[in-house]
């Protein structure tokens, strides 16, 4: 078993092994098909490579921040990768006992997310019917403002959750597809009046590969969290 961070378990979840958390609501929440604003524009082709010679699809551009109350459609160039990596240092500004859910990454209208349900970090992949399978970690001991670099993989039906470099949890989902011309949407868009736990969001990078753990590691080393005065929210 993966070794946890101090003061931080390592929740490891195979097929097979159950554990799912229950969703509060449908995953084809109406709400999901609202047009939501588009982040900044990438970096063109030619800017980070072509596909061969570089792996980065997307990069937020330096000091742009995310609300988590608030939805923002990343602009792809190339489509979804079938394959790949994302990451970001996300701020909670909620405190260990709130119940408010978030979403920080979703794919496909939620077909492939990473969500806050209840106390839980949650990535997950979402079939026809709604249900949600995946892994999580408890962060009921997570501090208001204090950073957290959040990487997720997926490969194959395979995804995989990291949180500070280390690893959390892995498990294959066999009927994970995310066609190419999936949309992607950092931060929540729920119903009116729906409570949200806010928190920010920077440094998003998405890659058409999924790294290994100890390129997950390696990452986390040498990408620090921004600076308390950094971080410009995207419209």
């Amino acid at each position: 078993a993966p070794a946890a961070a101090p003061g931080r378990t390592a929740h490891i979840a195979t097929a097979g092994s159950g554990g799912v958390i229950p969703e509060r609501e449908a995953s084809n929440d109406p709400t999901f098909a609202r047009p939501v604003p588009a982040a900044r524009p990438a970096r063109s082709a030619a800017e980070r490579g072509s596909r061969s010679g570089s792996t980065v699809v997307f990069e937020s551009e330096a000091g742009e921040a995310y609300d988590t109350a608030s939805a923002v459609e990343v602009p792809l160039e190339d489509g979804f990768p079938p394959r790949g990596t994302f990451s970001f240092w996300l701020n909670p500004s909620w405190g260990g006992t709130s119940q408010d859910d978030a979403s920080f990454v979703n794919v496909a209208d939620g077909r492939l997310r990473l969500v806050k349900n209840v106390s839980f970090l949650r990535f997950e992949a979402v079939d026809d019917q709604g249900f949600a399978d995946g892994v999580g970690l408890r962060i009921t001991d997570w501090a208001p403002e204090d950073w957290h670099f959040v990487t997720g993989t997926w490969d194959e039906g395979v995804i995989t959750l990291y949180v500070d470099g280390v690893l959390v949890g892995q498990k294959f989902i066999p009927w994970l597809d995310v066609p190419e011309d999936s949309k992607l949407v950092l931060g929540s868009r729920f119903p009116p009046g729906r409570p949200v736990a806010i928190g920010t969001m920077t440094t998003f990078a998405l890659q058409e590969r999924p790294l290994s753990a100890d390129a997950v590691g390696r990452k986390f080393q040498r990408t620090p969290p921004p600076l308390p005065d950094e971080g410009e929210t995207a419209p």
